[in-house]
């Protein structure tokens, strides 16, 4: 059961065409990567599981987030080439979370020409019988993780000079 429901909601502008940005983010491993980092890889990264991959909707991946923490599954529910659009949801809890869900929307800009908005909203609930003071810092926590997200991505297409 859980007792509160969260929603957060980036807007970021990235410096490259929407067809460039989508290439890389419609593929949920890439944009995994793209979010976490090299620490993924020291931690731990078993890919695409039963039997999923890119080009599959719904496709699962698993990952941990820490050494030796719990593996997080993560699927791909939905995808439009056409509007830009990637959904996803983590399977279960993580942690004290659930019903975690994503919806990243890439948006073509005319002005700047050839630049992209991205939309990524987030939804998840904190377990019931979680203290208030820690759920308190347990979402601050994610918040300001999810800010680096889209900092993250901004910079992974920013060029370089």
């Amino acid at each position: 059961m859980t007792t509160a429901t969260y929603t957060h909601v980036t807007t970021t502008l990235i410096e490259a065409p929407v067809e460039v940005v989508w290439s890389q983010v419609r593929d949920l491993l890439v944009l995994v990567r793209m979010v976490f980092g090299t620490k993924l890889d020291e931690y731990y990264t078993r890919g695409w599981i039963e039997g999923g991959s890119v080009d599959r909707v719904p496709a699962a991946l698993a990952f941990c987030l820490r050494s030796g923490g719990p593996e997080m599954v993560v699927e791909g529910v939905g995808r439009s080439d056409r509007e830009y659009l990637l959904q996803y949801c983590t399977r279960g809890r993580v942690m004290l979370v659930a019903d975690y869900f994503g919806e990243l929307r890439l948006i073509p800009t005319t002005h700047p020409a050839d630049w992209t908005v991205m939309v990524h909203k987030r939804e998840f609930s904190v377990l019931d019988g979680t203290a208030s003071d820690y759920a308190a810092q347990m979402v601050a926590g994610m918040v300001d993780f999810m800010n680096g997200e889209a900092e993250a991505m901004r910079d992974a297409f920013t060029p370089k000079s």
